[in-house]
């Protein structure tokens, strides 16, 4: 990060009065850190985005969440991610449609 990015953090942080001490503290400390060596940046798609990859319909690919075939990252329960790396990596391994519904 920048020297100019974490004086405006901290500028901001000072002017808010309803951020605690300790989140100032720990805010400041996360943006000081640099990343560890070796950590992967992991990529993150939205359902359709992932769709578009794998030139399917949206419903296609929460059918496959569900089925277990692609993991989901919940960051609510309507704000769902996929790893790209993993979308694609799917694709290039070739993927099987879902078996079809059982109707009783």
């Amino acid at each position: 990060m920048i020297p100019q990015t974490l004086t405006a953090i901290k500028a901001i942080l000072e002017a808010d009065p309803s951020v605690l001490d300790e989140e100032r503290a720990f805010i400041l400390s996360v943006c000081r850190s640099p990343r560890q060596p070796g950590t992967k940046v992991r990529r993150l798609c939205s359902s359709r985005q992932a769709a578009e990859i794998m030139s399917c319909h949206v419903k296609t690919v929460l059918r496959y969440a569900k089925h277990g075939r692609l993991h989901p990252i919940y960051h609510s329960a309507r704000k769902i991610r996929f790893d790209r790396d993993e979308v694609e990596r799917f694709v290039a391994e070739g993927f099987q449609q879902c078996s079809p519904r059982k109707d009783s």
